[in-house]
């Protein structure tokens, strides 16, 4: 995970496809899909 946070911190896109909410949470935007929606959250 620092890995990941140190390429965002250095301007690189980072994608991170999971079902737990504790890591989704440590990104600054999360995308959600709900009923067929796109759910937009920042952080």
């Amino acid at each position: 995970m620092n890995l990941l946070k140190e390429l965002s911190r250095e301007g690189k896109t980072v994608f991170t496809v999971t079902h737990d909410s504790h890591i989704a949470s440590q990104h600054n935007k999360v995308l959600q899909l709900k009923n067929g929606n796109i759910i937009v959250k920042e952080n």
